[in-house]
């Protein structure tokens, strides 16, 4: 609640946190994305974890973490449903006891979030007034399986003003990134890079939005959202998270100055022989980089 005070009596102050508080990660596919961010899951307070995946297509199920895969085998619509019921028992359980219960929630990933959208977005469309008779079969009964070669996305719904679709799909995924900020002090998105720049993007350091896999205007509206976006890039066995970026690339970077124009070490592949480019005997993990804070915290490897 704001108080005449805050508005009457203020001075300079100096910023509130240097921390971001919203960091997008993305890169490559098999990079070790998901390996590397489950390392954030073991640090503890009072022998719990501090932080959170949320894992949308079950890549975390091979390390170890605390968390949540939702499974990939079955229907869009079941895994929606229960990628929001985790959203509500974090939720409820904030509103039970005052305060969140994780410090940090990985959103693992973004790019998928954003093809569920269309299929979300159709639905809550159909249960519309103006979209009641959309996706109906010859019996006026509803269609729900996105494999029925009638089923038709939202993205063909045309107004006056053109596709209301994608509209659509940015103010509900929008929407449930706006739910899972307030159910963490901070949050980190995950994005993996586009299909057709992926073969090319380890071996250039700066970020671009252009690199990242989201739909049309999400691309550019998600990096300006975020306190900081790094591009993860792989040198031999060693993972960097860059926040270098060109002069002339809006939308990207960061507000953290200690990570501005940096290129930090996160991991390092650890080998009792060094030719042997199979057998990892072990990994070291570096956040404490990006969030110092983190050494307040216990770190149970």
């Amino acid at each position: 609640m704001v108080e005449i005070k805050d508005v009457i009596s203020v001075g300079i102050s100096d910023p509130k946190t240097v921390e971001p508080d919203l960091l997008l990660l993305f890169s490559p596919h098999k990079l070790g994305k998901t390996s590397i961010l489950s390392a954030l899951t073991w640090y503890t307070e009072q022998n719990e974890p501090i932080a959170f995946m949320l894992d949308l297509e079950e890549g975390s199920k091979y390390v170890r973490r605390a968390g949540f895969s939702i499974n990939r085998r079955q229907s869009k619509d079941n895994k929606i449903k229960d990628f929001i019921k985790i959203i509500k028992i974090l939720e409820d359980y904030r509103n039970k006891n005052g305060k969140n219960k994780y410090k940090i929630g990985i959103v693992d990933n973004i790019t998928i979030l954003d093809e569920w959208m269309e299929y979300y977005a159709t639905r809550i469309y159909m249960k519309s007034n103006i979209g009641k008779k959309w996706n109906r079969d010859s019996n006026n009964e509803p269609i729900h399986d996105e494999t029925n070669p009638n089923f038709r996305s939202i993205i063909e719904v045309v107004s006056k003003q053109g596709s209301i679709g994608y509209y659509k799909m940015r103010e509900h995924f929008k929407s449930f990134l706006q739910r899972i900020y307030g159910l963490f002090d901070k949050v980190i998105l995950v994005g993996h890079v586009r299909d057709k720049l992926e073969d090319k993007s380890n071996e250039i350091t700066n970020v671009s939005q252009l690199e990242i896999d989201l739909t049309g205007k999400l691309r550019g509206i998600i990096p300006r959202s975020v306190d900081a976006v790094g591009k993860l890039i792989a040198k031999g066995d060693e993972r960097l998270l860059s926040f270098l970026v060109r002069s002339d690339t809006e939308g990207v970077g960061t507000r953290c100055n200690y990570l501005a124009g940096k290129v930090l070490p996160i991991s390092l592949a650890k080998r009792d022989d060094p030719e042997d480019k199979q057998q990892i005997t072990d990994i070291e993990f570096y956040w404490e980089n990006i969030f110092p804070s983190l050494c307040e915290y216990k770190y149970n490897k």
